[in-house]
């Protein structure tokens, strides 16, 4: 007896091979609605996205670009699920006026992203791959260390008091500090309840010890940090981006640390990971890089197969997304 078709396609794309197994958790919860998922297959590039997606109800999409001309192409898709926090891949207003649903997984790695910035933050104000190089070249003094100081009593600056910045508003309280955030975003009231004072982003700036971004990227945000925002710190001042590389014009950055305009940085995310070595910035003694490993844990990774198979899974049966991010595609 022939076993027959499943009623639904959904594409499971990556963009660099993923380093966990990709599609065992995604292919168990959309069988449960009669899913067939195709992939993982990597697309890069616009051409690639279209040849694999052209027949699919839906997409997991890793980093991909959703473009108007993709979506112009794909006459079946209904929904789009980025599996990440940021959409800045895809063409959100070309996915509205053709009706197709776009959700994303915010949530999946809040936890994971403020303690990376914790991590980063501590790393970068004691010191540590000074000390930890100069311990292991045979040096085993503090004094070469010199200065540090506490960050008790010190001003914090968050740029964006989304999920993210508030979950690490909330762990700087723990280090006594003086908290200040920028959202035009959010109402009062948002940061009334953090017990956070809302400033102006020029004033967060002049204001803040150590600048934490955790804004979303959008083309109103691309380089909203410049030379301006960088020539107002206090010389030292240190800035963490845990968020997104193109917040940040990473050639005024260069400038701000090699002149001294500011105290150092420590970066989770650059403007281009794909050319990552040739970064002038990763030479600089004052400057700490990490692989944008900020959103992971082996937590995390569940969460976020599990949430985007589950939206996807809303969608087929009928339902909106929980996480619809163009809410105008609805009646």
């Amino acid at each position: 007896m022939a076993v027959s078709a499943l009623k639904f396609k959904v594409l499971l794309t990556y963009f660099d091979p993923p380093s966990y197994t990709a599609g065992e958790v995604e292919r168990r919860l959309l069988a449960r609605v009669d899913a067939e998922v195709l992939g993982p297959i990597r697309c890069r590039t616009e051409e690639e996205l279209i040849a694999a997606a052209r027949d699919v109800d839906a997409i997991l999409l890793d980093q991909g670009p959703l473009t108007r001309r993709v979506l112009d192409a794909l006459h079946k898709i209904r929904a789009v699920v980025n599996v990440s926090v940021g959409i800045d891949n895809i063409d959100l207003q070309a996915a509205t006026e053709k009706r197709v649903l776009v959700a994303n997984v915010p949530d999946f790695c809040t936890i994971d992203v403020a303690e990376h910035t914790i991590a980063l933050l501590l790393a970068l104000r004691r010191k540590l791959l000074q000390a930890i190089i100069s311990t292991r070249s045979g040096t085993f003094d503090w004094v070469k260390i010199r200065p540090l100081e506490r960050l008790a009593g010190k001003t914090a600056g968050i740029v964006g008091f989304g999920r993210i910045g508030q979950a690490v508003a909330k762990r700087l309280k723990g280090f006594e500090m003086n908290i200040i955030a920028y959202d035009p975003l959010l109402p009062r009231q948002v940061f009334e309840q953090a017990g956070v004072a809302t400033v102006g982003l020029d004033e967060l700036f002049k204001r803040s010890d150590i600048v934490l971004i955790h804004s979303w990227m959008s083309k109103e945000n691309f380089h909203l940090i410049n030379e301006d925002q960088l020539k107002s710190m206090k010389k030292t001042a240190l800035i963490v981006n845990a968020a997104r590389g193109s917040l940040i014009n990473e050639k005024a950055l260069l400038k701000a640390l090699s002149e001294g305009w500011i105290g150092g940085a420590a970066l989770d995310v650059l403007e281009s990971d794909l050319h990552w070595k040739d970064n002038p910035l990763l030479k600089l003694d004052n400057v700490l890089v990490t692989p944008h490993l900020g959103w992971y844990s082996e937590q995390a990774l569940v969460d976020l197969q599990t949430k985007a198979a589950e939206e996807i899974a809303r969608v087929l049966q009928g339902s909106p997304p929980k996480n619809l991010v163009n809410k105008e595609v609805l009646p």
